[in-house]
């Protein structure tokens, strides 16, 4: 091959080339998908939440769904006692819908990004937070070491003569928020 044809077909290996991952999974999902590899084999370094939304929209419904007939039903066939069991009732699952939403666990050796309003917050670490609903989390950002390794790519020499470098790289991330909006997978 000319060195041309060499200057192109290199260039083309590192356009195709890569190694770094993201996937897109439920919150609850997330400690799973970073142990987990892709169909390439990688393992992935980002995690973006599939659901933003933290708040358990089917137990909120059937809250309200048993608030709102319950009442209404017990007013109508003039039944206290119908009233006296779906107040309760819905009340405790409208509460339990919502409380869900405001704790948020993190899974170990992980970094999450919290957006408020489609702005940049702050970013916690692993552990059980509490985060107002409004509050949500972006990007699962793992703080591991990873591997990164760089293909291969041809280099002329002093003496014009064409070397193969091969190059292993480990880091790790170590402000997630600057990883993912300025460097990113």
């Amino acid at each position: 091959m000319l060195d041309n044809e060499l200057d192109a077909h290199a260039e083309t290996d590192i356009s195709e080339y890569t190694q770094l991952t993201q996937v897109q999974v439920s919150l609850d999902d997330a400690a799973e998908a970073f142990t987990k590899r892709d169909a390439s084999g990688r393992i992935p370094i980002i995690v973006v939440p599939k659901q933003l939304n933290r708040v358990r929209n089917e137990i909120v419904l059937a809250a309200l769904f048993i608030l709102a007939f319950g009442t209404v039903g017990g007013i109508f066939i003039n039944n206290a006692m119908m009233i006296a069991i779906a107040v309760p009732i819905g009340l405790l699952l409208l509460v339990l819908g919502v409380y869900r939403s405001f704790v948020v666990r993190i899974p170990e050796g992980v970094s999450a990004l919290l957006m408020r309003g489609g702005r940049y917050v702050k970013t916690i670490g692993a552990g059980t937070h509490f985060v107002p609903p409004w509050v949500l989390i972006s990007h699962l950002v793992t703080r591991r070491e990873i591997p990164f390794d760089v293909p291969l790519v041809q280099a002329p020499t002093k003496d014009n003569v064409r070397a193969n470098i091969d190059t292993l790289m480990t880091f790790r991330i170590v402000d997630p928020y600057q990883f993912v909006y300025n460097i990113s997978a």
